[in-house]
């Protein structure tokens, strides 16, 4: 059984073959923003849920790189680096973020293996998109 009931919607709409967390089912990429901006408060709390991701040795390897639209210098060097596909739905994005991640240990300097930065990089996208669903799920505007 299920934790979270599945709204109607989503069961129309995706058929799985066994039964996944709700969480996972309605997952959706938001393509369609109104270019409001976002405040702090509302943007800032994605960032300290990653910096809560576990990493190897608590090394946290990756930085966030953000341009928020209220800084429209940064925005528009940002949005550049888009393609042209990309650009189309985030034209209106509150705030554009290239995650980074360092290739050596800070504490021995030694290489990380790709693989490593890699995994740690989709750990905390997971992260950031759990702090996302949580704001969503107590009512209060998506920060995603």
């Amino acid at each position: 059984m299920l934790a979270d009931p599945v709204t109607s919607e989503v069961q129309t709409a995706r058929k799985v073959n066994y039964q996944i967390a709700a969480l996972l089912l309605e997952r959706w990429s938001p393509r369609s923003m109104t270019g409001e901006p976002l405040t702090d408060e509302e943007f800032f709390p994605l960032f300290e849920a990653a910096r809560w991701a576990p990493s190897s040795y608590n090394s946290q390897l990756w930085r966030f790189i953000v341009a928020q639209r209220q800084n429209r210098e940064d925005f528009d060097k940002f949005f550049g680096l888009l393609t042209p596909g990309n650009q189309i739905w985030a034209k209106n994005a509150a705030a554009l973020v290239v995650l980074a991640a360092r290739t050596r240990f800070e504490y021995d300097d030694k290489p990380e293996r790709l693989e490593s930065i890699w995994r740690s990089k989709r750990l905390v996208e997971s992260w950031l998109l759990m702090q996302c669903k949580d704001s969503i799920t107590r009512g209060q505007r998506p920060n995603c």
